[in-house]
């Protein structure tokens, strides 16, 4: 399980956007905001916040981003419906917020998106 990220009190100082949900567009939307595509083009680091396996969706989103950009990635296990997880995000420090929601593998006709 990957470790909360107010455990890292290092980005307190660093600008951030978070991504909450592992779903098919979180590749491509943490890639573009690594690259300086968001709001702010020069964040620090996206910490996504998955209900899912973190080494799964690191694997999933690495294979989008070169070497010096995988350092800029944050996988974070949270419940994607609780107060107490979105407070550990802090999400009022973040440069932008994206809430995609997570796909659900076990019946392709229901995904769990917010």
């Amino acid at each position: 399980m990957g470790a909360p990220p107010e455990a890292n009190w290092g980005l307190l100082m660093k600008k951030y956007a978070v991504v909450i949900g592992a779903n098919e567009s979180a590749p491509t939307i943490i890639r573009d905001l690594i690259r300086g595509k968001g709001e702010c083009p020069n964040i620090d680091y996206v910490i996504l916040q998955t209900n899912g396996d973190v080494e799964e969706a690191r694997r999933k989103i690495s294979s989008y981003l070169k070497d010096d950009e995988r350092k800029k990635l944050i996988v974070y296990n949270g419940q994607l419906d609780s107060i107490e997880e979105m407070y550990k995000l802090r999400i009022k420090n973040a440069t932008e917020v994206y809430v995609l929601g997570e796909d659900s593998e076990e019946d392709v006709s229901h995904s769990y998106h917010d």
